[in-house]
């Protein structure tokens, strides 16, 4: 795949987990740490969509902040959200993303970077309810 070629085993090897998905949502590669981080293979990304590992709370805000990425052209403002993992578990990710473009300036896909904080966030809501 093209994206494959510009970013190689920068994005494969990567500590950081790392996505590329469509612009309408779809999953075109998933590295290491993000196979990881959800529980899927990248096989199994590859026939799913952002909505399906996003919890349904976080969908609508998820949705509005990728369409400002392709309208503006700016990366994605870091935010939090909660995704679904194969298991069922929950899972808080810290996530930024930014489209990238082609030699017309058309966004062809976006490149997403989730950091884990599902433990900082279970030490707030710990501390919230002493």
């Amino acid at each position: 795949m093209e994206w494959e070629e510009e970013l190689g085993s920068e994005f494969r090897d990567a500590p950081i987990a790392k996505a590329i998905v469509s612009l309408e949502g779809r999953f075109l590669a998933a590295n290491r740490a993000f196979c990881e981080f959800l529980g899927y293979s990248e096989e199994e990304l590859l026939h799913k969509n952002i909505a399906s590992v996003t919890h349904h709370e976080d969908m609508l805000r998820t949705m509005e902040l990728l369409f400002h990425v392709v309208m503006h052209g700016k990366p994605l403002p870091t935010h939090e959200k909660r995704y679904l993992c194969k298991d069922g578990q929950l899972r808080w990710g810290e996530v930024s993303a930014t489209a990238v473009c082609g030699a017309s300036g058309q966004p062809k896909y976006f490149l997403a970077q989730v950091i884990d904080i599902s433990e900082r966030k279970r030490k707030q809501e710990q501390g919230n309810s002493d």
